[in-house]
């Protein structure tokens, strides 16, 4: 279980959505994946954001290690805010 200890103003989502929505890389895909899903959480939760990876959306392997990436890159860009 990985839990936010430091959260950025407007969360995990809104971080993607600034750093790699246009970008064109494995974090731009997962980026575009989550604003193209309307359902994708929007709390600023790794275990939610996982779950509904996992069970709602049978995410590949592939998906999920990108995904924790992505919440390592964030909870970094974050800890010393």
């Amino acid at each position: 279980m990985m839990t936010t200890t430091h959260k950025s103003p407007g969360g995990f989502y809104a971080w993607m959505m600034e750093n790699y929505l246009n970008a064109q890389n494995r974090f731009a895909d997962l980026a575009r994946d989550m604003y193209e899903d309307y359902c994708f959480p929007h709390e600023d939760d790794y275990d939610a954001i996982y779950d509904y990876l996992v069970y709602d959306c049978g995410a590949a392997t592939a998906c999920i290690a990108v995904f924790r990436e992505c919440w390592k890159m964030y909870q970094e860009a974050y800890a010393y805010a």
